[in-house]
């Protein structure tokens, strides 16, 4: 990354990117906050801990 800045949002991309590689989209969704059009995911869909600990140990990211 040359001359670009690095802002709240490239970190976003990057994280949502590098996560959709490894985890279920409807995850990383709800990783990021979730949409209000995703009222499932916000509101009915309630995740172990344990699997969303599971979820996020299939990510990888490269230092």
């Amino acid at each position: 990354m040359d001359d670009e800045e690095v802002t709240q949002y490239f970190l976003r991309h990057t994280f949502a990117t590098t996560c959709q590689q490894s985890v279920r989209p409807d995850i990383v969704d709800i990783w990021m906050g979730d949409s209000s059009e995703r009222l499932v995911g916000r509101v009915y869909t309630h995740f172990e801990d344990d699997f969303m600990y599971e979820q996020m140990q299939n990510v990888k990211f490269e230092i």
